[in-house]
């Protein structure tokens, strides 16, 4: 980290700027290829443990066999240059996310309908009912 804080450094002052960008990028490929493998490996875990406790639902297991498959061919291919896999692994990502527009949708919903009713509940609240109705002010 602190190479690239000098290498950004050199960067700013214009020295040997051809070489100090191929550093400076290069570092900074690989340290967020290092994060990205880790929020990977983080949210991966998750998706295997919410896949054990739903086995009866047959369209979440064939999406983690697929995801399984995809994560087994970057694993195995040291290079990356598999961009059939990429296509394949983005094309599911976009389906992941047509899912959760959907479900973000409803949840939306919800939500103005939960304040909707949380507005409306004191007018049916049996206390203020009472009191409105037969001890009028």
């Amino acid at each position: 980290m602190k190479n690239l804080g000098y290498i950004a450094g050199e960067i700013t002052k214009g020295k040997n700027l051809s070489e100090n960008l191929l550093k400076y990028g290069n570092g900074m490929c690989s340290m967020y290829n290092g994060l990205g493998f880790i929020k990977m490996s983080m949210n991966y875990y998750t998706v295997l443990d919410i896949a054990r406790d739903l086995q009866n639902d047959k369209d979440l297991l064939n999406m983690i066999n697929r995801l399984n498959e995809l994560v087994e061919r970057f694993v195995e291919n040291d290079e990356c240059d598999d961009y059939e896999a990429f296509n394949e692994l983005n094309s599911f990502r976009e389906q992941i996310i047509e899912i959760m527009e959907v479900i973000t949708a409803y949840v939306d919903r919800l939500r103005i309908y939960e304040h909707v009713l949380n507005r409306v509940e004191y007018r049916f609240n049996e206390v203020n009912w009472i009191t409105t109705t037969i001890i009028p002010t």
